[in-house]
């Protein structure tokens, strides 16, 4: 047996991504490049010469963005077909450029050069943060550097260097500082402490850039100066602050933050799931306690697991009766026949996708509600249908017709949600029976090829098994039986 149940057919961007992709690259362009005009007829001096700046302006901003055209489609094709991901990258480079543009006509040293990594380090890999910063450096020095020359004032060429180096160091160490970060006063921290630390740099280059050219210091210029820094680093860490959670919203990421967030029992959907289903979400509780430990084990982020334990379920909301966790003494599906309880059973998948399209919850997180199930068979209605008949019974008929796991995520709840319900079932949930059934359910999903669309491994497979088996006596523990009577 091979050692991962990936399918190599890894889905490779067709005409239609590289079109949406290159859309999206060339409405960044248009609103930067307006953005540059409205900020060149703002600065009355640079009128005289604007077809000019515009022209090189124009052929600048192509290339730059063009390299990181060529970045995506080639070293992130990821991002190709994760078109709000991509988009959000978009929104916080040319934001970052249009605020710089403005800024530097202020003063250049009032530029919030990082922004685009404080923004975007908080959603994307520290890689993608680490380029977009030193592409969008570039780009605003590129800008500076042509108006100041073009503009007849090439005195400031040295200071747009100075900004460019305090750009890509702020936002470089940004970027692998901040990535993966939770908590939003974390956030300010770090970054007002890389901030101060790069701008004292600046600020002792500024020094010695006095002393080498005039031989002396001007500490008048330099204390104004350095406010402008100070300025700079505060407004580029509180404007990713103040933007972190309105690009979270507007394009839908479930960043690290924002899934915390989801998992407050406080969230309009996690209250109806208390609510009208709490046999639902107690199960989910423990799923999510599982998963969370299976996650980290496994190398995968356990905050994206804890959350997609939470709303994996969230479908048996529409028929919270139907559900064995949810009822008393009475069986509506004693009533039925076997079909109709396996589609009510089985519906719960997509009205779980339907809700959290309603409530605006990630796809990352409402895709697994419809693939912790997969294509497996709902054996207790397969089996009473069988019973009623002695002809063959299609097994298709009494399965979930979700789609596979796509992700090791998703193959963790198919395991988590199956353990937790079988383990409650034991008998005598001991450390033999319980590691007995955990091999028993991992088996029969491999076989049913349930993990052939997600890069899940063996290896993988073996340490959920061993995550789940510790963590058991932690969740169902024995409780002491306290005597009788009185003290």
């Amino acid at each position: 047996m091979t050692n991962t149940f990936y399918n190599p057919k890894v889905r490779k961007p067709n005409f239609k991504d590289k079109l949406v992709t290159l859309l999206c690259f060339t409405a960044t362009f248009f609103v930067m490049f307006f953005a540059f005009i409205v900020a060149a007829l703002l600065n009355n001096d640079r009128v005289g010469c604007l077809f000019t700046l515009l022209a090189v302006i124009f052929l600048g901003y192509v290339i730059i963005l063009l390299t990181l055209f060529v970045y995506v489609l080639n070293t992130k094709r990821k991002l190709v077909y994760r078109f709000k991901l991509l988009f959000a990258i978009c929104f916080a480079f040319g934001l970052t450029a249009i605020i710089s543009m403005f800024a530097s006509h202020i003063k250049i040293f009032l530029i919030p050069a990082a922004l685009a990594a404080f923004i975007v380090s908080t959603f994307a890999e520290a890689r993608d943060a680490f380029v977009v910063n030193i592409l969008a450096n570039i780009l605003i020095t590129f800008t500076i550097v042509v108006e100041i020359t073009i503009g007849g004032h090439p005195g400031y060429l040295l200071d747009a260097i100075w900004v460019l180096l305090f750009g890509m160091a702020t936002g470089s160490w940004v970027a692998y500082y901040i990535t993966k970060n939770a908590r939003r006063l974390s956030y300010i921290g770090i970054g007002l402490f890389v901030g101060i630390v790069a701008g004292a740099f600046f600020i002792g280059a500024l020094l010695l850039e006095d002393l080498a050219i005039h031989g002396a210091i001007s500490w008048g210029e330099l204390g104004e100066h350095s406010l402008f820094i100070l300025g700079a680093v505060v407004m580029q860490v509180l404007l990713g602050f103040v933007l972190q959670p309105i690009v979270e919203s507007l394009f839908n990421l479930a960043t690290n933050t924002r899934l915390v967030e989801l998992t407050d029992h406080r969230h309009p959907l996690i209250s109806r799931l208390i609510k009208e289903c709490p046999g639902t979400f107690n199960h989910s509780l423990n799923v999510a306690n599982f998963a969370e430990i299976c996650a980290a084990a496994i190398g995968e982020n356990p905050y994206m697991a804890r959350a997609a334990a939470y709303y994996h379920d969230i479908g048996k909301i529409v028929n919270p009766e139907y559900f064995n966790e949810n009822q008393s003494d009475y069986n509506p599906h004693d009533e039925l026949m076997p079909e109709v309880s396996a589609e009510i059973i089985r519906n719960h998948t997509t009205e779980g996708s339907k809700l959290c399209s309603m409530y605006r919850i990630p796809k990352e997180i409402s895709s697994i509600t419809s693939q912790h199930h997969g294509s497996l068979p709902i054996a207790v209605f397969y089996n009473k249908a069988k019973s009623f008949t002695d002809s063959e019974v299609d097994v298709k008929a009494y399965s979930y017709n979700g789609s596979l796991p796509e992700s090791k995520i998703a193959a963790v709840i198919m395991l988590c949600d199956g353990a937790e319900a079988a383990i409650r079932s034991l008998d005598n949930p001991d450390g033999k029976a319980v590691d007995e059934t955990l091999r028993k359910l991992i088996t029969e999903r491999i076989n049913a090829g349930q993990f052939d669309n997600c890069d899940i491994t063996l290896r993988d497979l073996d340490t959920v098994r061993m995550a789940i088996a510790d963590a058991y006596g932690g969740v169902f523990h024995n409780r002491v039986k306290y005597p009788e009577g009185k003290i």
